[in-house]
């Protein structure tokens, strides 16, 4: 306007605040007015943020770790497992797979590698290999299963519970296990009590199968793991194994 006659008609520009025809402040950080006049400067919306001197509510843009459809728009956080690094509307993005990030990530090395996976934070994680396992989130290395335990070639084990003891071996799962002593076998992997040789016969110690039962020297069966008996009156036996009992000389008695 021109021809004004009163200081009163001098009005804060837009980005500016005041009384009309006195000092004009301009609107601060987060703050924004888009016409000129006395009017206070609008806070931006939820978890948005602008420059100085902002003119517009489009100046209000998402904060790192948050995304709007649209900037000047009221602004969430990124949900778990993802992250932003940028201001601004953009989607959130995926952290890396296998990985796990917190709510509101703002850096990609909030995405930390899940249980059963290793790797640097925000990097690629990859699953622990077969005999072992992690039971934490981040960047730590996978453990190795205990002694003579094994996890059935699975990988990405999150537990010491995935190790089981070995055939020949008897324990808790994810704990020590012993071997099997002699007399006695287990033929696959778990927290399985070794098992008793069939009577009269014997094994070596870490025995996997029932077949590694054989019998006793004087005793005889059909198979190998099968109970054995007694060589009959007038035999006799001087190796283990299955086979038959040899008779006696002529005109001699066993």
């Amino acid at each position: 306007n021109t021809a004004s006659v009163s200081a009163t008609a001098c009005l804060c520009d837009a980005a500016y605040t005041g009384i009309d025809g006195f000092t004009c402040s301009g609107c601060a950080a987060g703050k924004y007015k888009g016409a000129s006049g006395s009017s206070q400067c609008l806070t931006c919306a939820l978890n948005t943020d602008s420059p100085a001197l902002s003119t517009q509510v489009a100046h209000c843009t998402c904060l790192v770790g948050f995304e709007a459809s649209a900037d000047g728009l009221e602004c969430a956080r990124c949900p778990r497992g993802k992250f932003k690094t940028s201001t601004g509307a953009s989607a959130c993005t995926d952290c890396p797979a296998n990985s796990w990030g917190h709510h509101t990530s703002s850096v990609a090395s909030s995405c930390k590698c899940a249980v059963g996976y290793s790797g640097e934070d925000g990097g690629e994680c990859t699953a622990c290999s077969a005999n072992t396992f992690k039971d934490e989130v981040g960047p730590a290395v996978c453990s190795t299963c205990p002694s003579n335990s094994n996890t059935q070639s699975n990988t990405a084990s999150v537990s010491a519970t995935a190790c089981l003891c070995d055939a020949a071996y008897t324990g808790t799962d994810g704990d020590t296990c012993t071997g099997c002593i002699a007399g006695k076998y287990k033929g696959a992997s778990g927290s399985e009590q070794c098992l008793s040789c069939p009577l009269h016969t014997d094994c070596p110690a870490l025995s996997t199968q029932v077949s590694q039962c054989i019998c006793l020297v004087g005793y005889t069966s059909s198979a190998d793991g099968e109970m054995c008996d007694m060589c009959p009156r007038g035999k006799y036996k001087t190796s283990t194994g299955a086979s038959a009992c040899t008779d006696c000389p002529a005109n001699s008695w066993g």
